[in-house]
């Protein structure tokens, strides 16, 4: 029988995994718009209003 210590030793490294992979992406997800944010991608660029993406 697996002792109850080490599957909450496995979760809970299972969660701190998981966590920071989430902070990770987040991380990346903020330095991306900051550097990329106020770029319209050229494949909407005519079918997007200009001002309505600024104010999102």
């Amino acid at each position: 029988m697996i002792s109850l210590n080490l599957l909450l030793m496995v979760y809970i490294g299972t969660v701190c995994v998981i966590m920071l992979f989430d902070l990770v992406i987040a991380k990346l997800n903020t330095d991306y718009m900051k550097k990329h944010g106020t770029q319209i991608p050229s494949i909407i660029k005519g079918i997007i209003d200009e001002k309505e993406l600024k104010k999102i």
